[in-house]
């Protein structure tokens, strides 16, 4: 419950109450290492929000969380919040590929799953390809 609390929180901006959520999780005992790996991910996501963050930093971290990751969940996670990153850099191209990931390979955690293909469709009705938001408004709505 605490992990969905997070992404909640992450994707409404509120990212000092998600600073400490992730502190506190840490610092739980009761917090299995699949939890802590995919928390490392979530304080990835928030030290690229700042002014200063560099993005091919970034991108690193997220790489070698993703390669050291045997959780197919945590690597979509990974691969959407990489996405979002190359997103707020203009960088569309490259978070295209990052959603198609979790769409294509990782699609095992619906949450993550559904992110993707929300961002996909957006992407694509913004560079005007009506063939393939059409085909992610239908994946979408079998979703539903």
């Amino acid at each position: 419950a605490d992990l969905m609390l997070i992404d909640l929180m992450f994707q409404t901006g509120k990212v000092d109450e998600v600073k400490a959520k992730i502190t506190a999780a840490l610092g739980d005992a009761k917090t299995s290492e699949q939890q802590k790996a995919r928390l490392a991910v979530y304080q990835i996501a928030i030290d690229a929000q700042a002014p200063d963050a560099k993005i091919d930093e970034v991108i690193k971290k997220l790489d070698d969380a993703i390669a050291r990751s045997t959780d197919n969940a945590i690597k979509a996670v990974a691969y959407n919040i990489m996405g979002d990153c190359y997103m707020r850099k203009e960088r569309k191209r490259e978070a295209m590929w990052s959603y198609l990931w979790v769409d294509v390979v990782y699609s095992q955690d619906r949450g993550e799953h559904i992110k993707a293909m929300s961002k996909l469709l957006k992407y694509f009705e913004d560079e005007k390809d009506v063939e393939k938001a059409n085909l992610y408004k239908e994946k979408l709505a079998r979703f539903k």
